[in-house]
């Protein structure tokens, strides 16, 4: 994404950004916005009071928030955070119903105990870009032990800047900001909200570990650039399941360097499917494995399950990738392996693929090709197999008979196989 101007900042701006991340956090950086840092020892706010489950809770309206669906309410947010995580016991601090705006927030740890956060109202972004000095509008960070939940919605405000995002035809371009993203987060789990019209990813998860995302509502148009539903790097011990996730692009991707992550009982679509990668893009990316996704349901999405890599890529691995149960309804490219995403280079991917099973994958394909393992010259795929694979043809050929293509594969066969395994 070009976006003339998206980083100038007046000499005023870099001020009172300056001043408010050394008050707020000293380690936090300047995307905590315009922050007036007089404010933040405000101590005139109300007490927090016990939670019925244990615990003291922190309500933001208590600490300056308005439900007006205007003010920006960033530095209330942070402020009672703030108060939680520094108290010494089990903290919640509550956005309770209405619609709150916030710019960019950070929520930063380590704290003294536990925390929960519920939100049950709505919070929207704001929508000026020249805010965001950091690609992420919430982040949670350095924290151990975080419950995120309450019913409520985060709404990213999207379709005021997608329109900015040329990443497709610009290799430089600047990531619009994520909606949620969770960095050296551990030990958490996180639920029941809605993530509504992300401008970039709706969630990004970067060096987490034991964490488990469900009962999520994630949705964005299925039009929505780069919209993915939940991104996974660098991470360990992840699980994503029971939640809804429709947007325009991935509704589940994975990175490098994701170790032992669950995805089950997704129901997928609009978008791209649910894919490992795309990997090989940056030099020295660390290996992906554990993989297993299942009991899944994709419906009217451009790629079914899939793992993407690019070409010219230096060497790692991606192994021990398990794709079964899975439902497949109208959907394009139901199984697909591609070593030369995103690029036309002619040079082969050096990330080797190995020990993948696509086990017990049922139901219609829009494209006459519904198995398609395009693996690397260089580094060809080992222990492919598939396994009960049971698909129809449902797309604008009437008739057409549905095809597997395999190349640079070593591929075992057995069970149900429709279209017939690659020779």
């Amino acid at each position: 994404m070009a976006i003339t101007g998206r980083f100038e900042v007046k000499a005023i701006l870099v001020l009172g950004l300056t001043l408010f991340s050394c008050v707020a956090n000293g380690a936090a950086s300047q995307r905590r916005s315009l922050i007036d840092r007089r404010s933040l020892t405000d101590t005139n706010a109300a007490a927090p009071s016990s939670s019925p489950s244990g615990g003291t809770v922190f309500d933001v309206t208590q600490f300056g928030a308005k439900a007006d669906d205007k003010t920006d309410n960033a530095l209330s947010f942070i402020k009672a955070w703030r108060a939680g995580c520094d108290s010494g016991s089990p903290a919640k601090v509550v956005i309770p119903q209405g619609t709150f705006v916030a710019s960019p927030t950070v929520f930063q740890g380590p704290c003294k105990a536990p925390m929960t956060m519920e939100v049950q109202g709505v919070v929207k972004a704001t929508t000026d870009i020249s805010q965001y000095t950091s690609p992420e509008w919430i982040s949670f960070e350095i924290i151990d032990g975080l419950t995120l939940n309450g019913k409520g919605t985060f709404d990213g405000q999207g379709a005021a800047v997608w329109k900015y995002n040329d990443c497709d035809t610009n290799k430089n371009c600047a990531n619009l900001p994520d909606s949620l993203k969770f960095h050296r987060v551990n030990n958490a789990d996180i639920s029941d909200f809605t993530s509504l019209n992300s401008k970039y990813f709706h969630l990004h998860v970067v060096k987490c570990g034991n964490i488990r995302f469900h009962h999520m509502n994630i949705t964005a148009p299925d039009e929505s650039p780069n919209t993915d539903g939940i991104h996974i790097s660098n991470s360990n011990a992840i699980t994503v399941a029971s939640s809804f996730i429709g947007t325009g692009d991935d509704c589940v991707s994975v990175g490098q360097g994701v170790t032992n992550l669950t995805v089950k009982e997704i129901i997928c679509g609009p978008g791209h499917g649910i894919s490992v990668g795309s990997l090989g893009k940056y030099p020295n990316e660390e290996d992906v494995s554990g993989i297993v996704v299942s009991n899944c349901t994709l419906s009217n999405t451009t790629n079914g399950v899939r793992i993407k890599t690019y070409p010219a890529s230096m060497a790692s691995l991606a192994s021990s990738i398990v794709f079964q149960d899975i439902i497949m309804d109208q959907v394009k490219n139901p199984i697909i392996i591609d070593q030369n995403y995103g690029s036309k280079s002619t040079e082969p991917s050096r990330v080797k693929i190995s020990d993948v099973h696509f086990r017990n994958i049922k139901g219609t394909s829009t494209s006459i090709v519904a198995v398609n393992l395009e693996c690397s010259s260089a580094v060809p795929c080992e222990g492919v197999e598939l396994q009960d694979i049971d698909l129809a043809y449902t797309g604008s050929k009437g008739s057409a008979a549905l095809t597997a293509t395999c190349t640079n594969a070593k591929v075992t066969a057995g069970g149900t196989q429709n279209p017939g395994a690659c020779p």
